[in-house]
């Protein structure tokens, strides 16, 4: 597993195209200047409450072509544009 959280000056993050299931808090444990997240195309199944909290300057996250069945709107923050299929 890497942690994003070693990488404090990225913008965009692609982590699309895995074999992820879950995101966690743990994942993105610090405030960074990260804007754009690419989940897409995963297995998630499971997202972690306050999983995306510290992300304080993201605009885009693409959650699409997973298997997620349940979100709250809790848990996107500064997302201004959330893509999930």
């Amino acid at each position: 597993i890497i942690y994003i959280a070693t990488f404090k000056l990225i913008e965009n993050i692609d982590i699309s195209h895995n074999e992820l299931i879950v995101i966690k808090y743990v994942y993105f444990d610090f405030k960074n200047s990260i804007k754009f997240l690419n989940l897409s195309h995963n297995q998630i199944e499971f997202v972690e409450k306050k999983a995306f909290d510290n992300l304080n300057q993201i605009v885009i996250l693409d959650l699409s072509f997973n298997k997620i069945i349940k979100l709250h709107h809790q848990y996107f923050g500064t997302v201004e544009y959330l893509y999930i299929n």
